[in-house]
């Protein structure tokens, strides 16, 4: 019986991870406007943390539901290596000195490049930031 409730809601859990990955873009918009809890609003709104995060729930129902051997059995299973890296990165990377530190360095660097302040800074925003943050993450994929 335990087993076929596991099921259920190892199904529901999926569930809503997937609504949690199409909601992720409205929850980054809500931490612009929510001061008080941006931080974990912003870590919610990263697409890369959804499946962790539900991955931890699922784990903490399968130990409520089947006992806690069962849930270290098959947390033992997986390999989370990946996963825990980019959620680690993710989480530094939002933290708000290196996003002072990365604005700091941005507009220091449109100060120097020959078009008007604020223009050299969107290209740089739309050109340099994901491509450092893809230099940061993928080698680890």
């Amino acid at each position: 019986m335990s087993h076929d409730l596991t099921q259920l809601l190892a199904a529901g859990i999926f569930v809503l991870a997937l609504v949690h990955t199409f909601a992720a873009a409205g929850l980054e918009r809500l931490a612009h406007r929510c001061p008080r809890h941006a931080g974990l609003l912003h870590l919610l709104g990263e697409v890369e943390v959804v499946f962790g995060f539900w991955a931890f729930v699922l784990i903490g129902l399968m130990a409520l539901v089947d006992g806690g051997r069962e849930a270290i059995a098959y947390a033992e299973s997986r390999e989370y290596t990946e996963p825990l890296f980019v959620f680690v990165v993710m989480v530094v990377a939002a933290s708000r000195p290196v996003l002072v530190a990365v604005s700091a360095v941005l507009r220091g660097l449109a100060r120097w490049l020959p078009c008007r302040q604020v223009v050299a800074e969107v290209w740089l925003l739309l050109a340099a930031v994901p491509l450092l943050g893809s230099l940061i993450t993928e080698p680890a994929a």
